[in-house]
């Protein structure tokens, strides 16, 4: 892509990213990256928080469940195969 300043290559990203931040023209590529590789993480660390489990270590939540329930239920998640969503 064809750009007129160093930093429109980021701002070119804003869209991909979804992301709403202000266009600051003379602030550089390294700064503007670095603002946007900030408000992505904000994001993500801020969508993490909704996740009822830390998906990143599924050990460590299947010990935690254990812990808390004496087991995980065997077949509980039997019922996604059968619903027709899920099939799609």
């Amino acid at each position: 892509r064809n750009t007129k300043y160093p930093e429109d290559k980021v701002y070119s990203l804003f869209g991909i990213f979804d992301v709403h931040m202000p266009i600051l023209y003379g602030e550089g590529r390294q700064k503007a990256s670095k603002r946007l590789l900030d408000k992505v993480h904000e994001d993500y660390l801020c969508l993490e928080k909704l996740w009822p489990t830390d998906l990143r270590k599924p050990h460590v939540e299947k010990e935690r469940i254990e812990l808390a329930k004496g087991s995980l239920l065997p077949n509980a998640y039997r019922w996604v195969f059968d619903n027709p969503d899920f099939k799609r």
